[in-house]
């Protein structure tokens, strides 16, 4: 038993369950960014901003990891998530990500707890194959 990796904007696996919700884990590939900027995951549920990027889920990385970039919000089950990556700037500004489809969406699953040790994981790469 692992985590359960959602490549692209797949969907729909086992992941950790609580009365919260699930637990979704974003692990990001972005080289867009310098010293100083932050990535985020910004999106219509609470737990991602509301569209809101000064609210969103800040991403963590270090100067090792870089650039992967990795954090974990709490989203309700059984509904659809829309989002984008957002890079916070150094001087505070927002770069929204690019998409030619406007946004990024998954569907998390709602029923039965899911099988224990399993982790919702999404992975994904900033922009158009990590086009700045």
């Amino acid at each position: 038993d692992g985590p359960v990796v959602l490549e692209g904007d797949a969907a729909c696996a086992r992941g950790e369950a609580t009365g919260a919700g699930l637990l979704v884990h974003w692990e990001a590939t972005c080289g867009c960014t310098g010293v100083g900027d932050s990535l985020l995951v910004v999106g219509k549920p609470a737990a991602l901003g509301r569209w809101d990027p000064g609210s969103g889920l800040q991403l963590r990385t270090s100067p090792s990891a870089w650039p992967c970039w990795r954090g974990a919000a709490w989203l309700q089950e059984d509904c659809d998530i829309e989002w984008k990556f957002v890079i916070r700037r150094a001087d505070g500004r927002f770069d929204w990500e690019y998409l030619p489809e406007n946004n990024r969406r998954i569907s998390l699953p709602g029923g039965a707890p899911p099988a224990k040790g399993h982790a919702w994981v999404f992975r994904a790469t900033y922009g158009l194959s990590g086009t700045c």
